[in-house]
């Protein structure tokens, strides 16, 4: 930050910005366009879940839904398989994988000579936002430098990469809904894609550049398409309520949805508003961890390649890939299950993998893997070995239940009479069964693979199930504030002072639009804040808004360690109109800087932050656009760049 303290000069550069702050009644959103009353719009919803280790889409047309019989929406299946497996055509998922040599993607990645890339959708966030596996993992860093040497996505990069995925499953589900939807090409199109809960913004906002640059926005002529964002546990709770409750819902009933994927889990508690039409909200702010399938399956494949020379080639042959699939993925990973008086499974302490690849066959001295009496290929591995790959998952997906059940107690609120397992780690059944043990209530979802794609075709239809979210993190901008009236009070070792051309002195404070102590009821409400802006010389630099973010539960007043830059709402200053600017003069009659009067700096959250600026008497809007930092910019980003001063 600057050093200058002595004269207006030194409190602004060509971006510095002096602002007048008092505040404003959140402004109603928006009516929407009036509808044909009393007729029933014919659209196709299409929901799609992006997951990190397996995909999946869901459709139905709009004048089929019928919410209290919900069982007419359509997954998609029939995914490419050049291998022509009759169990994988069956399946409405999709492995989440693309070869960024050959362009592969789905199952051609399993049954062709290929090198995909897995887990494309944990390379989203930033390292330091990452899970400590999902930084040191082998193949994550290796995709990395793939990735950034690939000719094929020089230009794009990952955001190239996932475009392309989510092309290969778009198109393919066109293809499956022309089957039975002959008129589609001449019908509107509202499109909904999953994220976690937890997600960062520039995650989200990444996805939709994914889905942009994938085609899904980009219609032939003549067809309409809309795209939003729903989190996964809100599709996954739409779809438990509708499909899986054998009973009436009531008002003021509350459930927990325990979303395991193959990344994140996501731990989100709902109360219900309404049941006709069916709305609920958070009942207290979610959470979640990377403590998803990919830990269990990473565990399994470094133990099955232990003492091997060669597991990185080993694990690129068709014949792993076959093994792992069928031995693991379709076999043990979900059929394995706590064993006990109650169950017709053997009670031998291990259990036995077969086909083994010949390069992982063990050589001389390395006998303990094989199974006495078992083909060479066939592996045996203590139960209590399988119970430690799940550990790590299950240790993770039980603290956030346990951390939910305690926000919800400080808070007063209803204990959830149930807990959905959803997700394609909540199919398994050693999984629901060590939970039951210890949460009693955990229900287990039927069509588990798909339900997040089919809960966010439902939102579509119901027009988003939830009434009100919780802001997840704080968002604010950086403020100059009088001294005598700065909180917390001047310190000289931690502030600087800016004396402006009035005299005053002032210290830099954080105005927070959205705080830990209103986020529960700032979801979609607009905030705004009425002010002046500064420039010290002929305004013909852009107007720069910077916003930081907090994940704190109480933001820092100071900018520390716990607040980050997250980005910039920009607009040339020829886009204000000249009458809204005011020219002031010294002494002498000399113009000192030029002022931007009557400004209203308005942000609302309601997935994906917002910023509004309106100028002059009348309050005409301008223009914004949005960039957010990159990774390399984290530290540096907002350096001096503007203040805003609270007078």
């Amino acid at each position: 930050m600057s050093n200058d303290n002595s004269d207006a000069a030194s409190m602004a550069s060509a971006s510095t910005q002096v602002a007048e702050v008092d505040a404003i009644s959140p402004s109603p959103s928006p009516s929407p366009p009036p509808s044909n009353v009393g007729t029933k719009p014919n659209f196709i919803a299409i929901g799609i879940d992006f997951g990190t280790t397996y995909s999946a889409v869901s459709w139905i047309t709009s004048q089929k839904w019928n919410p209290d019989d919900p069982y007419d929406i359509v997954d998609v299946m029939r995914w490419p398989d050049p291998g022509h497996s009759q169990q994988r055509q069956d399946e409405a998922q999709v492995p989440t994988l693309i070869d960024p040599e050959s362009g592969a993607w789905g199952y051609q990645c399993l049954s062709q000579a290929s090198n995909p890339i897995r887990w494309p959708k944990l390379l989203l966030l930033r390292e330091e936002d990452a899970g400590a596996d999902a930084r040191s993992n082998k193949q994550l860093v290796e995709a990395r430098s793939r990735l950034s040497n690939s000719q094929r996505y020089q230009k794009t990069g990952l955001i190239g990469l996932i475009a392309d995925f989510l092309k290969g499953i778009w198109e393919h589900a066109l293809k499956e809904i022309r089957r039975e939807v002959k008129e589609l090409d001449k019908m509107p199109l509202k499109v909904a894609i999953t994220t976690p809960a937890i997600w960062p913004e520039y995650a989200n906002k990444a996805m939709n550049t994914a889905a942009h640059l994938a085609g899904i926005t980009d219609p032939p002529p003549g067809r309409f398409v809309t795209l939003s964002r729903i989190h996964e546990p809100e599709a996954a709770a739409l779809c438990t309520l509708r499909e899986e409750l054998k009973r009436p819902v009531k008002i003021g009933e509350t459930f927990m949805v325990c979303d395991c994927g193959g990344g994140t889990v996501d731990i989100i508690t709902y109360t219900v508003e309404s049941v006709h039409p069916l709305r609920f909200r958070e009942a207290v702010e979610g959470a979640g961890k990377l403590c998803g399938a990919f830990v269990i399956d990473q565990a399994f494949e470094n133990h099955i390649t232990i003492g091997s020379r060669h597991r990185s080639s080993i694990r690129e042959t068709q014949e792993y890939r076959d093994f792992v699939e069928k031995a693991w993925e379709y076999g043990l990973k979900r059929n394995f299950r706590v064993v006990n008086s109650d169950t017709s499974e053997s009670t031998d302490d291990s259990v036995q993998l077969e086909g083994l690849p010949k390069g992982l066959i063990p050589r001389h001295g390395l006998q303990r893997f094989i199974g006495r009496g078992k083909p060479a290929d066939t592996m045996s591995i203590e139960r209590a070995i399988v119970e430690q790959w799940f550990s790590a998952s299950y240790t993770g997906i039980r603290f956030l239940i346990g951390e939910q059940l305690r926000r919800l107690e400080a808070a007063n609120a209803k204990a959830p009479s149930e807990i959905f397992l959803v997700g394609g780690l909540g199919s398994s059944r050693y999984l629901h069964s060590i939970l039951n043990e210890q949460f009693n209530n955990i229900l287990q979802v039927q069509k588990t693979w798909s339900a997040v794609a089919r809960g966010a075709t439902m939102a579509i239809l119901e027009e988003m199930a939830t009434k009100s979210k919780v802001v997840r993190q704080s968002y604010g901008i950086q403020a100059l504030v009088e001294t005598n009236h700065a909180m917390p009070r001047y310190q000289p070792t931690k502030d600087e002072i800016y004396l402006g051309r009035d005299e005053v002195a002032r210290v830099q404070r954080m105005l927070w639009y959205f705080k830990e102590v209103d986020r529960a009821d700032s979801y979609g409400k607009e905030v705004s804040h009425r002010m002046y802006i500064d420039f010290d010389n002929e305004h013909d630099t852009d107007l720069v808004i910077e916003v930081y973010l907090c994940n704190s539960d109480n933001p820092s007043p100071r900018i520390d360690s716990t607040t980050k830059p997250l980005c910039r709402f920009r607009c040339p200053a020829e886009a204000v109109r000249d009458g809204d600017w005011q020219k002031l003069v010294d002494d002498e009659g000399r113009v000192t800087h030029n002022r931007l009067k009557n400004v209203i700096l308005s942000m609302k959250f309601d997935g994906e932050l917002r910023c509004t600026l309106k100028t002059g008497d009348g309050h005409e809007e301008v223009k914004l656009e949005m960039e957010y930092v990159k990774k390399s910019e984290v530290e540096t980003a907002f350096d001096g760049r503007c203040r805003v001063a609270l007078l």
